[in-house]
């Protein structure tokens, strides 16, 4: 199973799971993600052994309370992960972005470690 996969399957529960954009009509709470970059580990004969991404995932909600149980989940969902990622960590501390001009929408972003095997 990939990564992007294994994602979708482990976070599904906490609400939408969107690669990249959350679309218009999805509801709320919704996580977002993206991967950020991608080290690749060689053997040496040159066959990748594991893969070691970054991912950012944004978790969206109506109220401050909703964003912030939402990235409870992620952490423990991730934490708890037990499907094919070798290991996943944390990156630094999450970021909070202020409401949007409407004031309907609050977001949190995190990034994660991912390291899996090919």
């Amino acid at each position: 199973m990939a990564v992007e996969e294994t994602l979708k399957t482990v976070l599904g529960g906490l609400g939408g799971v969107h690669a990249l954009a959350k679309p218009d009509n999805a509801a709320l709470p919704a996580i977002v993600y993206r991967r950020v970059s991608r080290f690749i580990y060689y053997s040496h004969d040159g066959t990748p052994l594991m893969y070691r991404d970054r991912y950012q995932f944004n978790c969206m909600g109506k109220t401050y309370k909703s964003m912030r149980t939402l990235r409870d989940g992620l952490d423990t969902a991730l934490g708890a992960n037990q499907t094919n990622f070798a290991l996943c960590l944390p990156e630094g501390q999450d970021t909070g972005i202020p409401d949007d001009l409407e004031g309907k929408l609050r977001i949190t972003a995190r990034d994660y470690y991912i390291w899996s095997r090919p």
